[in-house]
């Protein structure tokens, strides 16, 4: 629970035929990670492998485009087996479904492109073959208010006017559409360019595009193959849609199982192999040796060898926690794993964080509120980041629940329906605030000093002698340091530590300061004298549980002043609705911005000033064959 769980290195042997029942193996006892194993040369995948591939490959493409997810447990089967069932789901069908709904989506969106480009034509009733004249250019436009008649009437025609084809009866049509009219222009070629200038006035010019026939026929075409296509589409989606409803279920179980499968044959990958032998090498719990060895005896009997290997190797990391603990690794493994040889700071966070949470938020209500989202979330989501951010957020509630008995608060008033709550620190009074800065120097203290506590313990664990008399050195420059400051200065936020300070003479206490000072001296050197203030600037720095749990309390205070007075006036009974929106907006900001604040503050007085007593991290995660039951 402190520290990483305890691994050792294993080897095991067996024949080559056996390769695939150690697999098996290994696989079904799980807590494993499995290392490139350094006997032999390099080995190849199982047999199976790329027909397990192909189907994966088909079956995850898939499951991307249906938006379905692996099951989180399934019952492994043989690849026959496997294969059979890829078959029976008729996934080959599926896949043919998929590319003929994307196929008509293309079309789709390719037919109703060519509608938005016709669309302004399918009044016009002319023969697009009659467009082809070399002598005649034409042009289709949208005039708007703004469209200047009389500069198109300007345009020199030509030596003998409009120039138009003999079937044409005007040189002009006007195409009326609904509210909206269009006007298709004929005009000598050699006008072109005084056409286009009298035509910038106009709202819009159209592209004419090719068709066959006439633009309104060719529009009625492409109406009925836009209506096809949407019902060729719509079918085919009905049967994805009937799928993901009836099959999803053996889909996802069907997904898992190649998953394994794949994982399986992959794994001969890190063995090494011989001419006659099989070798395979990882990482396990050292008390779970003998359940290995029972493993493989059951499959492969006599046949194999399970060896431990010595080795000097930094094992992988595999935190160790009790159920009620695990949430908050997420804390910890956020910033960075601890290493093998490293204390796992998770039990501490699991202790402090919540209590400094709390102190900051400080509210019985916030943390019913709190509770109550987080057991939403522990319903919805049952393993991942979710599942252990509801862990987090239950306990630390519980706390923002029992600060908030201390400060008698309750969404930020002093009664819950009606009943008074008496506080024992009021955070708005000039007592109550200097109880509360007491209060978090003193919180501030123990923590920094837990924390060289456990960097020595941690050193001495280690065997690294210097580096433990050096945070020793630390330890106790904070002690008599914190005391020499409480007795001589006549600072008010120090007073509890005046209480211990009284203990020992003030010569006993500046003896203390300069014994630590001089081992420090001879453990960093001269950098610690640079360090020095960094202790006074570390324990300031819990002042903000302080200043932001009397903002949070500022804050609830301003949206309590929000007036709700029922009426059955009607302008009343509307401003009784309006306000208890804003009432109502105005709690859920405080509450979020509460969590977030005091989960940031919280972070930040572990990470900055708690863990860097301490903690290094670098660890590398443990890997295992099969996931255990890690749900937090």
């Amino acid at each position: 629970m402190f520290f990483p769980e305890k691994l050792i290195k294993v080897r095991a042997f067996c024949t080559k035929a056996q390769r695939a029942a150690l697999v098996d193996s290994l696989y079904d006892f799980g807590v494993i990670h499995v290392a490139d194993a350094k006997a032999f040369s390099a080995s190849k995948p199982l047999d199976p492998f790329r027909v397990i591939s192909e189907k994966l490959i088909v079956l995850r493409a898939l499951a991307s485009q249906l938006g379905i997810v692996p099951a989180a447990r399934v019952r492994e089967k043989p690849v026959d087996a496997l294969v059979a069932d890829f078959d029976r789901l008729k996934v080959d069908e599926l896949s043919a479904w998929l590319r003929s709904a994307d196929d008509l989506r293309r079309r789709v969106s390719e037919l109703e492109e060519r509608q938005v480009k016709l669309k302004p034509f399918r009044k016009l009733d002319v023969d697009a073959r009659l467009l082809s004249s070399p002598r005649l250019s034409f042009a289709y436009f949208a005039p708007g208010p703004h469209f200047s008649w009389d500069a198109l009437q300007k345009v020199t025609p030509g030596a003998k006017g409009w120039k138009v084809p003999q079937e044409l009866a005007h040189d002009s049509v006007v195409v009326r559409d609904g509210k909206d009219h269009y006007v298709f222009l004929a005009y000598d070629s050699r006008s072109d360019e005084q056409v286009k200038a009298a035509l910038n006035t106009a709202d819009h010019v159209f592209e004419i595009p090719r068709v066959s026939g006439s633009f309104s026929q060719a529009w009625d075409e492409l109406e009925l193959q836009v209506q096809s296509a949407h019902a060729e589409w719509a079918s085919v989606q009905r049967r994805l849609d009937w799928f993901v409803q009836h099959k999803a279920a053996a889909f996802s179980e069907l997904l898992a199982g190649f998953d394994v499968a794949a994982k399986k044959a992959e794994l001969p990958t890190k063995f090494g192999q011989s001419a006659m032998l099989t070798a395979a090498e990882g990482w396990i719990p050292e008390k779970r040796l003998s359940e290995l060895q029972s493993a493989l005896d059951n499959r492969l009997g006599s046949g194999v060898l399970l060896e431990t290997v010595p080795t000097r190797e930094t094992p992988p990391t595999k935190l160790n926690n009790p159920r009620p603990i695990r949430p908050f690794e997420f804390l910890v493994k956020a910033l960075s794993l601890p290493s093998y040889h490293e204390l796992d700071p998770t039990i501490l966070t699991f202790i402090s964080f919540p209590i400094f949470f709390g102190m900051i938020l400080g509210d019985v209500g916030y943390g019913l509120a709190m509770i109550g989202i987080a057991l939403l979330m522990r319903r919805k989501f049952k393993t991942g980041f979710f599942r252990s951010i509801a862990g987090m957020m239950i306990l630390s509630g519980i706390w923002t629940m029992i600060w908030g008995f201390v400060f008698g608060e309750f969404f930020g008033a002093e009664t819950i329906l009606g009943f008074p709550l008496h506080p024992i620190i009021h955070r708005l009074e000039e007592e109550g605030i200097m109880h509360l800065m007491q209060l978090s120097l003193f919180f501030g203290f123990v923590h920094l000093g837990l924390g060289f506590a456990v960097g020595a313990y941690v050193a001495f664990r280690e065997k690294h002698f210097k580096h433990m008399a050096a945070k020793v050195s630390w330890l106790f420059m904070l002690v008599s340091l914190m005391a020499v400051l409480s007795l001589s200065a006549n600072i008010e936020g120090l007073a509890l530590f005046a209480e211990y300070g009284r203990l020992l003479p003030d010569a006993y206490w500046l003896g203390l300061v300069a014994a630590a000072f001089v081992g420090l001296l001879l453990t960093e050197g001269a950098n610690a004298v640079f360090e020095l203030p960094s202790v006074v600037g570390n324990l300031v720095s819990y002042l903000r549980i302080m200043a932001l749990g009397i903002v949070g309390v500022v804050l609830a205070g301003m949206v309590n002043q929000i007036p709700l007075q029922p009426s059955l006036d009607p302008m009343g009974l509307l401003a009784f609705i309006l306000f208890s929106i804003a009432f109502i907006v105005g709690q859920v900001f405080a509450l979020a911005l509460g969590i977030f604040e005091s989960a940031i503050q919280s972070l930040r007085l572990h990470y900055v000033e708690f863990f860097s007593k301490f903690y290094h991290g670098g660890g590398r995660a443990f890997v295992s064959l099969r996931e255990e039951d890690q749900r937090p």
